[in-house]
């Protein structure tokens, strides 16, 4: 007997044929005015401003690499910015640059 696709699976298949339209993604702007509240969609609004991100202009990529590396150090978001390594895997990386550094 076979089984009848998951919904999920029918949707992924439906998707990948056309017949479903991709969700429309919204800009850090939209997702702000949704929840005007919210620390989170602030920080990332902002700091999407900061990085060229303008309303109503395209910049597929880029934006979200150049958060990632952003060097405003000084800046009081820097610390709580949006799309950057885990700590824990950056203090992992300390750790063995400074062990390397010890056995010198």
């Amino acid at each position: 007997m076979t089984e009848a696709p998951s919904g999920l699976a029918a949707y992924r298949a439906a998707r990948q044929a056309g017949e479903i339209p991709a969700p429309a993604r919204k800009t850090p702007f939209e997702k702000l005015r949704e929840n005007p509240l919210s620390k989170a969609q602030a920080i990332v609004a902002m700091c999407s401003q900061c990085m060229g991100w303008e309303e109503g202009k395209e910049r597929p990529g880029g934006v979200l690499e150049d958060i990632r590396n952003c060097t405003a150090s000084r800046c009081p978001l820097w610390v709580v910015r949006p799309h950057q390594q885990h700590m824990a895997q950056d203090e992992g990386e300390d750790q063995d640059q400074t062990a390397a550094a010890d056995d010198e």
